[in-house]
């Protein structure tokens, strides 16, 4: 017999163990769709590296930059007055902040960016510039580095390369 009245007195405790609250909410989203406070002058921006000796890279590691423009045009500062451009492509296994060439021969070498005064760019990494009204020119250097190995072991092959960088503005 006692038993049959610990069943029920377990059946209670686990109804009270088990038994739970709902609670609902609402959640309200609210924001603004704006265009981008500037447009591109160009959809692909050119940059010629020209050629590069060898002998050059062995000597001083990498060219000098190869300067190059991001026209930033009509710029409304309504919204906003900064942009952050990020760089990103495929990158050079030697130097993972480089971009990797492409090409049937070349070989040892990989694609660096900078700001005039020399600065890195890293690929991935952001940097933040100012806007003005109106047109903004952005100034920077595209410059060929040598891989540390193919420069110690002489190892650079010449040929013709290309390479492909993207890069994102965001607007704040």
């Amino acid at each position: 017999m006692r038993l049959h009245s610990f069943k029920p007195a377990l059946l209670l405790a686990g109804t009270l163990i088990c038994s739970s609250s709902v609670f609902a909410a609402n959640m309200a989203f609210s924001g603004e769709l704006i265009e981008p406070a500037c447009s591109l002058d160009k959809d692909t921006i050119p940059v010629n590296m020209g050629m590069t000796y060898t002998q050059y890279l062995y000597k001083y590691q990498r060219t000098v930059g190869t300067p190059f423009e991001l026209l930033l045009k009509s710029c409304d500062l309504t919204h906003t007055n900064k942009v952050k451009i990020t760089f990103d492509g495929v990158r050079n296994a030697n130097l993972p902040t480089f971009l990797i060439v492409n090409g049937s021969t070349v070989r040892g070498v990989a694609i660096g960016l900078e700001t005039p005064s020399g600065q890195a760019l890293t690929l991935g990494s952001s940097e933040n510039y100012a806007l003005l009204a109106g047109n903004n020119v952005l100034k920077l250097n595209a410059y060929l580095q040598g891989e540390p190995n193919a420069l110690l072991n002489q190892t650079i092959r010449p040929g013709s390369f290309t390479s492909t960088a993207t890069f994102t503005l965001e607007y704040f």
